[in-house]
């Protein structure tokens, strides 16, 4: 997530000395979990799914803990993605305003901007891709000892 350089220079009461914007409990700020948090994550149980504002083109939301593996991709063809302060009557999740290209947009009509839940709504909710942060994702490396390149060679002789 961006790194909110007011919080950073003005930390909220109560501030821990490694907390994130995810964890920020500061509620005027842009960054902070109050303003990002769409729904409760549906992998862990103390977890909020929080929407990336710089994950654009490729729209995203995070666990806010480290150690839940949930991202969930959406809206590829989204110009621009904002939560909104009213709730889902199905799910209570945060609506979301979301605004499609113009040459992607799957509404009608050619409108653009749609407002609903990713999860119940009948235009967004196909346009949800839950993945998982997986162990592979960070550690690209083999190790050392597992397998030897093809080396110099051992001579002719």
């Amino acid at each position: 997530f961006t790194v909110c350089p007011y919080c950073y220079n003005h930390p909220p009461s109560g501030a821990k000395k490694d907390m994130t914007c995810s964890t920020c409990p500061h509620s005027s700020c842009p960054q902070s979990r109050d303003q990002l948090s769409v729904d409760h994550c549906p992998s862990c149980e103390d977890g909020m799914l929080l929407l990336d504002p710089s994950s654009g083109p490729k729209w995203k939301m995070c666990c806010n803990t480290l150690r839940c593996p949930v991202v969930i991709s959406f809206f590829e063809g989204a110009h621009n993605i904002e939560r909104t302060d009213e709730q889902c009557e199905e799910c209570d999740a945060n609506l979301l305003k979301v605004d499609f290209k113009k040459g992607v947009s799957p509404l009608q009509d050619g409108e653009t901007i749609h407002i609903g839940c990713y999860q119940c709504d009948d235009i967004l909710s196909p346009l949800v891709l839950q993945q998982s942060r997986g162990r592979d994702q960070h550690h690209h490396h083999r190790g050392r000892g597992r397998r030897r390149g093809r080396g110099r060679g051992r001579g002719r002789g």
